[in-house]
């Protein structure tokens, strides 16, 4: 067993994220398993650990403020040599927590760098970010919708990629509020099936079920035929509690949800089995829904879960269905 070591010293800490080194090749490849570590006010760290260099050999770790560095050789196979040997500064990268998305009445942003002594810039109208762009200096809050850019700069260098995206705040107001009964929903939906051969669900208008009926969840048992075949669904879903709900959708062919006679997801088409998922601000209470379905040939499949206020993801289950007391 070989085994060296090579310390690089800097009169001052440099930020490193990036080593390169290399073999001298001719000599044959020789290490088997190396070691790179920095010195830092705690002490020596391990940054990677790895096995062969050869040629050229690119070694990544987290951005690291230091001005020690140190490549250990812990075996080989003869002496190790090296024909080069440097360490550089990657360009910072950016991430936004939380994600893009739908948010209820507002959300607070972070933007978190990789190294601490980055400048970060912004822009909420959707431009390009510039180092005359505005200066994240606390977590931003947002109380209406923005499409929000930004971009590390650290010495001279860009993160290569953005963060952000565009966050939808919904108001208040947007919420479609439950329908008002004289009675209590009955359990169940009405569901009507057809016999058609379709590629789309608008191609479903004007056309006559040749079987109706009740089920007490969602689902296409009660199908006319597996391939050529088409269904909807009607009837009313409970909801708990006032808030952002989503809906996760999954079919093969297609499928739809409407809810108050508006889109809210769509899966329509022929494809194998997909989900879309989508989310609506909705009132405590019951609301009118409409599910489409339609398979053209081959594995047929219907499923709706949800999630909202105080529910975690799951199947829209028979306590939530309804239908119109008449």
């Amino acid at each position: 067993t070989c085994s060296a070591s090579i310390t690089l010293v800097y009169p001052r800490p440099i930020w490193a994220s990036v080593l390169s080194l290399g073999e001298e090749i001719s000599l044959g490849q020789r290490i088997k398993s190396f070691l790179v570590e920095a010195r830092t006010g705690e002490g020596w760290k391990i940054l990677f650990e790895g096995t062969t260099v050869g040629q050229r050999r690119i070694v990544r770790f987290p951005a690291i403020h230091a001005n020690r560095f140190r490549v250990t050789v812990l075996d080989a196979r003869a002496a190790p040599t090296l024909s080069n040997l440097g360490l550089f500064i990657a360009p910072p990268t950016l991430r936004a927590e939380p994600a893009p998305g739908p948010y209820w009445e507002k959300t607070t942003v972070r933007l978190i760098a990789d190294r601490p002594d980055v400048e970060i810039r912004y822009t909420l109208d959707g431009s390009e970010p510039t180092q005359d762009s505005i200066s994240y200096e606390a977590a931003i809050e947002l109380d209406r919708s923005a499409t929000l850019r930004a971009a590390a700069f650290h010495h001279g260098l860009r993160s290569r990629k953005e963060a952000g995206g565009h966050y939808e705040i919904l108001d208040p107001g947007s919420v479609r509020s439950a329908w008002k009964l004289e009675k209590a929903p009955l359990p169940g939906l009405e569901f009507y099936s057809f016999g058609i051969d379709i590629d789309t669900l608008d191609e479903l208008r004007g056309f006559t079920a040749s079987k109706h009926g009740i089920v007490t969840e969602l689902g296409i048992e009660e199908r006319l035929r597996d391939d050529g075949v088409g269904m909807v669904f009607e009837g009313l879903i409970r909801v708990q509690q006032r808030g952002l709900w989503t809906f996760h959708l999954t079919s093969d062919d297609g499928s739809r949800v409407r809810l108050h006679g508006d889109i809210v997801v769509d899966n329509d088409g022929v494809h194998r089995r997909a989900t879309k998922s989508a989310q609506i601000g909705l009132d405590a209470g019951w609301h009118p829904i409409r599910i489409e379905w339609f398979n053209a040939s081959g594995d047929h499949f219907l499923n709706l879960e949800w999630e909202g206020p105080g529910l975690p993801r799951c199947r829209v289950g028979p306590e939530a269905w309804g239908q119109l007391a008449r």
